[in-house]
């Protein structure tokens, strides 16, 4: 009676993570009226982490119910499952954070800019290609 108490209590805990990543997409798409474009899309990556996080759950609640794996096992993945969705969600902040700051530094702007004009700067096969091209197109038209 109690493993079928824990299993029941396992289903209805993976129901409501997925109802809640989906409550998330919902709140997300009213809010991101107000805003940026940036925002709206950290917000999106994070509610994509709880989605997968409720997927996982699901599949594992799946496992338990098919006697795949007891509760023991289950309780232990449940547990890993949150930390590594816990370091997603930190690897998501720390890396647009990252983002942000080398948005901010107007020397590295003018570096990737210089980058791409020495690139495009140097390949002659293609400004010579776009002459000809040119040239031939001219002759075309006349």
């Amino acid at each position: 009676a109690k493993a079928r108490t824990n299993v029941i209590a396992s289903y209805a805990n993976a129901l409501d993570a997925s109802n809640q990543a989906l409550q998330r997409q919902l709140s997300t798409q009213a809010q991101r009226v107000g805003m940026g474009d940036r925002e709206y899309e950290i917000q999106q990556r994070i509610n994509d982490a709880y989605a997968d996080q409720a997927d996982k759950l699901r599949e594992l609640q799946l496992q338990m119910n098919a006697g795949q794996i007891d509760q023991e096992t289950f309780e232990a993945e449940r547990a890993q499952l949150l930390s590594k969705t816990l370091d997603r969600l930190q690897l998501i902040k720390d890396g647009y954070d990252e983002l942000r700051q080398a948005e901010g530094n107007w020397l590295a702007g003018a570096s990737a800019a210089w980058a791409n004009y020495q690139q495009q700067a140097s390949n002659a096969a293609q400004q010579m290609g776009d002459v000809v091209g040119t040239v031939i197109g001219g002759f075309e038209d006349a």
